[in-house]
């Protein structure tokens, strides 16, 4: 059998290479590091310190889908008490920012409904739907911080990290949550 003459060592140094830039760049996105601030040295020391990257499992995911014109007709008889119950002081203030605030305030309760399966309870108890807040990063990545009741049962399911996707249109509204250990 002839030996193989398609690929020398310096295309396969080559190869992993790419494979560790590909690899710094998710990282760098994953936390949110800008990737021209990834060097070697600091991706190798980064590692060191965040162990939790190989440890990562999925404990959960929701996902939930709701109409804006359910949302629209609810705030139209109860403006005020509405959008205080579902939405914390942050999220009211980022409300205010749209001319419509309706898809955004649909998009944060299809996101909480899918927290809330993500953690596999819905909605009962002592959950308050402002245990749940949704922030934009500078990136407009939505953040997602737990508190109260909501916070206890994550913690005690494992879960560490929620990973969230809202999306949204004139008539619907979607999320799709992601609970990291």
């Amino acid at each position: 059998m002839p030996p193989c003459t398609g690929i020398h060592s310096g295309q396969v140094a080559l190869i992993y290479s790419r494979l560790f830039t590909v690899r710094l760049a998710l990282i760098a996105k994953l936390f949110r590091i800008h990737p021209d601030l990834l060097v070697v040295e600091d991706f190798l020391h980064f590692i060191a310190r965040h162990r939790t990257l190989s440890f990562m499992s999925i404990v959960g995911h929701g996902i939930d889908l709701v109409e804006c014109s359910r949302i629209a007709k609810v705030m139209q008889n109860h403006p005020d008490r509405f959008v205080e119950r579902i939405l914390t002081p942050a999220e009211q203030v980022r409300s205010k920012e749209f001319s419509d605030p309706i898809p955004y305030i649909a998009g944060r309760w299809a996101a909480k409904e899918a927290i809330l399966k993500t953690i596999g309870t819905g909605w009962r108890g002592q959950i308050a739907w402002t245990d749940m807040e949704i922030l934009p990063d500078t990136l407009g990545q939505p953040i997602v911080t737990l508190t109260g009741e909501t916070a206890r049962i994550a913690k005690e399911k494992g879960i560490r990290k929620i990973l969230l996707s809202i999306t949204h249109t004139d008539a619907q509204a979607a999320a799709s949550a992601i609970g990291l250990a």
